[in-house]
């Protein structure tokens, strides 16, 4: 979509963006959907709504990560000296507690908007009870610094705000009541009612050193939604892993059954074809046994490894495969079938290698661990691949 946020953006996702807009005593939702597909943002869906009806809800089926950038009566944007007790002037004889502010600062200026709680309370405990989690907020024009590096222009409108700002700094901000207004990123038009969701996703994606926002308040809808994610992935593994085991599991009675069969063809022939017999069968029940005290073909057994392993995972690794008692080497008929049961090989990548250091800190962490192995890692321009061997 846009080539300069090809190289800004990695990750392979989808976001609901929704501006929460009052006007007087009326809330709009500007919704725009969005994909985030190898380095390129795609608009999925862009819908306004004029009030949180049967219909918004009708697009938040999907189970996507949720940010807001509210505006409007119900904001107050403006710009003081950086000094002690700042936030007191703002708000006059107001409590400050009773506010979220989100500041832009600037040399020794602070561009502040702030709105009372209750504001973003209420709009996320409408989401919760759709439950739909909110990961990120903005407040206000401010939004807008992240765009400055990324424009051909001097000036950027919302719907509510026209900002004069240089590459680097904002010059100045007012009250504007313009519209139809665009703003153009590389060859890409945005109308005034989408350029601060879009500028509230680069933020949520890149950060901002110079925005400073306390949102703590976050934290649980964060968690819901990472846990939501690591569930999925995790279900998605264990099916995964629990077909392998059966696809393994059939192979092997497969060439047990073959084996057996082609010995007892030859049973009348003499003696010691019955005794072949008798030990191909007999180590086809050991093996059984062995498979089945190990734990390979028990899917509650290989949960407890997902689990566990998954729980420690940073956000910035994704891990590719997860193979619990590989086998030795290549299965061949009429050749025995050996398997490592102590051993669980997975295989990833890692965006940094602190990550990827956290990673094999966290594994050597858990009990049942006894040893890992790296067992390769290579780097290039799109992350770290990796190996590991884990010895229980």
């Amino acid at each position: 979509m846009v080539k300069n946020l090809k190289t800004l953006l990695k990750g392979k996702d989808h976001y609901y963006l929704i501006g929460v807009y009052s006007v007087q005593d009326t809330i709009e939702y500007q919704f725009l959907e969005v994909a985030l597909e190898v380095d390129e943002l795609k608009i999925i869906e862009r819908q306004h709504f004029s009030n949180a009806d049967e219909e918004f809800k009708n697009y938040l089926k999907k189970d996507y990560p949720v940010l807001l950038h509210f505006d409007g009566d119900n904001v107050i944007s403006r710009s003081t000296e950086n000094k002690q007790g700042y936030r007191n002037s703002i708000v006059f004889k107001m409590n400050p507690d009773d506010f979220n502010f989100y500041e832009y600062h600037q040399d020794n200026q602070i561009y502040a908007s702030l709105t009372r709680k209750k504001v973003i309370d209420d709009v996320m405990a409408l989401l919760n009870k759709n439950d739909k989690f909110v990961v990120h907020t903005a407040l206000g024009p401010f939004v807008l610094s992240q765009l400055f590096s990324l424009v051909n222009q001097s000036h950027i409108y919302t719907n509510f705000y026209a900002l004069e700002f240089t590459s680097e700094h904002l010059v100045s901000f007012t009250k504007t009541e313009e519209k139809n207004q665009k703003v153009s990123i590389s060859e890409d038009l945005f109308n005034q009612n989408e350029i601060a969701l879009i500028a509230t996703f680069l933020e949520y994606k890149q950060g901002n050193s110079n925005v400073h926002f306390d949102d703590d308040f976050l934290n649980a809808n964060k968690e819901q939604q990472k846990y939501r994610k690591q569930f999925k992935q995790m279900s998605a593994f264990t099916i995964a892993f629990i077909l392998l085991a059966l696809f393994i599991g059939h192979n092997l009675l497969g060439h047990y059954v073959e084996s057996l069969a082609q010995k007892e063809s030859l049973y009348s022939i003499s003696q010691q074809t019955i005794l072949e017999v008798n030990n191909l069968r007999e180590e086809r029940e050991l093996k059984e046994k062995i498979l089945e005290s190990s734990g390979v073909i028990d899917p509650n057994f290989l949960t407890q490894y997902f689990v566990e392993i998954g729980n420690i995972i940073p956000e910035s690794i994704t891990i590719n495969s997860m193979d619990i008692a590989p086998a030795l080497k290549k299965i061949k008929p009429n050749e025995k079938v050996t398997i490592d049961t102590k051993i669980i090989s997975v295989i990833g990548e890692s965006e940094n290698d602190d990550d990827f250091n956290k990673l094999v800190k966290n594994l050597r962490a858990i009990s049942w661990v006894k040893k890992i192995d790296i067992t390769s890692y290579t780097e290039d321009k799109s992350g770290n691949s990796f190996v590991l061997e884990i010895k229980k």
